[in-house]
């Protein structure tokens, strides 16, 4: 992969010289990191990628469980903390409404196991008037 990349770092070349075809990844986000072709996530792939020093532009060859790894970073996101603090607020509240549905439907499926529920239709037909 080093000679197929070879000084000039052509990602078209290499990919011939290798009868391979350049693959667009898409967007990526830190954590485990599992393309097609590599055989699987490694924390090579997570430290190329994802250390604070990367920028637009820089590449070369990260080994992987299939071998090796061709890459160049085309794009990247810097962190901004008040957006992510802003979705994780977000997240935090959906979690506890969908934690206090299940809670309330256990007891409800709880409750209809030991007792039973009888409708009051005269009752229920006052209210609809």
């Amino acid at each position: 992969a080093e000679q197929a990349l070879g000084s000039g770092r052509d990602l078209d070349r290499a990919a011939r010289s290798l009868e391979q075809e350049v693959q667009d990844s898409g967007d990526l986000a830190p954590g485990p990191v599992d393309l097609p072709g590599t055989g699987g996530s490694s924390t090579e792939i997570r430290a190329a990628l994802f250390n604070d020093a990367v920028a637009i532009g820089d590449g070369g060859v990260i080994p992987v469980p299939a071998g090796a790894l061709i890459y160049e970073v085309t794009d990247r996101t810097a962190f901004d903390p008040a957006a992510f603090h802003a979705a994780s607020e977000a997240l935090e509240s959906e979690l506890l409404l969908q934690k206090r549905q299940f809670h309330l439907q256990t007891v409800l499926n709880a409750l209809r196991e030991n007792y039973t529920i009888e409708i009051n239709a005269e009752l229920i037909a006052g209210y609809d008037n």
